[in-house]
């Protein structure tokens, strides 16, 4: 179980284990890691943006949101640690 802990922003903690809980159904196992702003209160991807956001990648093509991170470095070690877990728990 991982119960590593990220700071998705100051107050708010998650763990590895608390977002597969919440996987949704039919995610693959993957997830991407994208750039995004807040244009109007709609969420858009971005080469300028203002956080990152983690998607898990379903077996359909489409994508839904897991978790928002201020950095990029974080996002990825989210995003690895989430994908490391769901390997560890195939295997």
């Amino acid at each position: 179980m991982n119960q590593q802990t990220f700071v998705t922003e100051p107050g708010h903690e998650i763990t590895v284990e608390q977002k597969l809980q919440d996987a949704p159904y039919g995610w693959t196992g993957s997830v991407s890691v994208k750039g995004v702003i807040n244009r109007d209160g709609n969420v858009e991807q971005s080469e300028d943006p203002e956080f990152y956001g983690v998607y898990y990648v379903l077996k359909d093509g489409f994508e839904m949101w897991a978790e928002d991170f201020k950095s990029l470095e974080l996002a990825n070690q989210f995003a690895d640690a989430l994908q490391d877990s769901v390997m560890a728990k195939a295997g």
